[in-house]
C-alpha cells in the first residue's frame, strides 16, 4: 500500500492528545492505516472484539500500550465510557486511536480530549505521477493487493455495501432502493448548486427530508455541500452551497461511465474535474494540519468562483477549468471576480503545462496551486 501523508500528522497528534479521532468513508484505508501504530486493537463493529474489549477493560484502562477502537461510532456509549477514563489521566498523551467512518455527533462530548483528523480516499501527493489520472478517472479508494473487480465493478460494489449494508446500520432512513436512486440524483447533481426542493419532488418526498438525506451522507463522508460565500458586497449573492460528490469513482459509476478512456467525451467532465480538484486541495490542507476555511463565490450577474480560501492570512480566488490553453475572456472574469471579494490571489487551475499571467490572473497545474499555497513537498 502506498504510503499516506497523514502519517506524520497523526504521530504529531498522538503525542499531544489523548485520543485522536481518524474520520473517513468506509473503505478509504483507515483501518490498514491505524494498524501501522499499534497491535492493540479492537474492531468495535465485530460482537467478538466488543466483548473482548469489555472483559479487557480494567487492565487496558490501565496500560501503557496505544489502544486502536475500529468503527466506534457503531457503539455511541463506548465514548461516554472513555470520557471519565481519560479524565482520570489527563496529562496522558497517545492512548487511544479511533476510527469513523460517519461523524458521531458524540465526539463533541470529547472536545478538548480527542482531536478529529481526517483521512480523504488518495491524495496526488501520494501516488507516482502516472497515475494522477487514473485517481481522477477511477477514484481515490485503496485497490486490494489480492486480485480484485476493475472500474467500474469494484465501485459499484463499494455503493451496494453504502445502500443495503452500511448506511442502513448506521441508522439511514431512507429503504436501499431510494438511496440508490438519490445517490444517481445527487451524481447528476454534482458541481451545481444545491437545490433540495428538486431534489425531494424527484424522490416524492418534502425538502425537509432531502436535506436530512443529504446532510447524513455528508457526515457518512460520501458527499460535500460547499458552502456559499458570505462576503458582503453591493450584489445580490446566490446563498446555497454547492455540491460534491468527494471521489470521482464512485462519481462516474453512478452517471454511467464503463470506461475510462470515455471520460473525456462525456458532457459532464467539467463538472466532474471541478470537483476532484477541491478536493485534492481540501484534502492536502487538512492532511497538512491546515484549518479549511472554503467556499463558493457567485453573485446574481453570473460572476462565480469554485473555490475561495481563507489561508494563511490571505484570500485566494481560484476557477477551475479542464482546459490546457485557458482563453482570455475566462480569465478576465476570474480577474472581475477576484476584484470582487478583495482577493490577493487569483489562480485558475487548468491542465496547462507551464504557468501563464494575465491581467493579474495565473494559469496553474494542479500541483503548482498545491505548491503555492505551501502544501506540496
Amino acid at each position: 500500500m502506498h504510503p499516506r501523508k497523514i502519517h506524520d500528522r497523526l504521530t504529531d497528534l498522538l503525542s499531544r492528545y489523548p485520543a485522536v479521532m481518524l474520520l473517513g468513508p468506509r473503505g478509504v484505508g483507515k483501518t490498514t492505516l491505524a494498524r501501522q501504530f499499534s497491535d492493540l486493537y479492537y474492531d468495535i463493529e465485530h460482537p467478538e472484539d466488543l466483548i473482548r474489549l469489555d472483559i479487557e477493560w480494567g487492565p487496558r484502562m490501565r496500560g501503557r500500550e496505544l489502544m486502536v477502537l475500529d468503527e466506534i461510532h457503531t457503539v455511541p456509549e463506548l465514548f461516554l465510557r472513555l470520557l471519565p477514563m481519560i479524565d482520570e489521566q489527563r496529562s496522558r498523551n497517545g492512548r487511544f486511536l479511533m476510527t469513523e467512518s460517519m461523524a458521531s455527533p458524540l465526539l463533541k462530548s470529547l472536545e478538548g480530549r480527542c482531536v478529529l483528523c481526517e483521512l480523504p480516499p488518495f491524495l496526488i501527493g501520494e501516488m507516482p505521477e502516472d497515475r494522477w489520472d487514473d485517481l481522477w478517472m477511477t477514484g481515490g479508494y485503496p485497490v486490494p493487493e489480492e486480485v480484485s473487480p476493475s472500474f467500474p465493478d469494484r465501485q459499484r460494489i463499494c455503493l451496494k455495501g453504502m445502500s443495503q449494508r452500511d448506511l442502513p446500520n448506521w441508522g439511514f432512513p431512507a429503504p436501499p432502493r431510494v438511496t440508490e436512486q438519490l445517490f444517481r440524483m445527487l451524481a447528476a447533481a454534482h458541481g451545481q448548486i444545491w437545490n433540495a426542493s428538486e431534489i425531494g419532488r424527484s424522490l416524492g418526498i418534502s425538502y425537509h427530508t432531502a436535506d436530512t438525506y443529504t446532510a447524513f451522507l455528508e457526515r457518512a463522508c460520501l458527499i460535500r455541500r460547499l458552502p456559499a460565500s458570505t462576503i458582503t458586497l453591493g450584489k445580490r449573492l446566490i446563498k446555497s452551497p454547492k455540491l460534491y460528490w468527494r471521489d470521482t469513482g464512485l462519481l462516474h459509476t453512478l452517471l454511467g461511465l464503463t470506461h475510462p478512456a470515455d471520460l473525456y467525451m462525456q458532457p459532464w467532465v467539467g463538472a466532474s474535474w471541478e470537483g476532484w480538484v477541491i478536493e485534492q486541495i481540501i484534502g492536502h490542507l487538512k492532511v497538512y494540519g491546515y484549518p479549511v476555511l472554503a467556499s463558493h463565490f457567485r453573485t446574481n450577474d453570473r460572476y462565480t468562483l469554485d473555490l475561495l480560501l481563507e489561508h494563511q492570512g490571505k484570500r485566494w480566488a481560484i476557477d477551475i477549468t479542464i482546459s490546457s490553453a485557458p482563453e482570455e475572456p475566462l480569465m478576465d472574469r476570474l480577474a472581475t471576480a477576484s476584484r470582487l471579494v478583495g482577493a490577493d490571489h487569483a489562480i485558475l487551475v487548468s491542465r496547462t503545462a507551464e504557468p501563464r499571467k494575465y491581467h493579474g490572473v495565473t494559469s496553474l497545474s494542479l500541483v503548482d496551486t498545491l505548491q503555492m499555497l505551501g502544501v506540496w513537498s
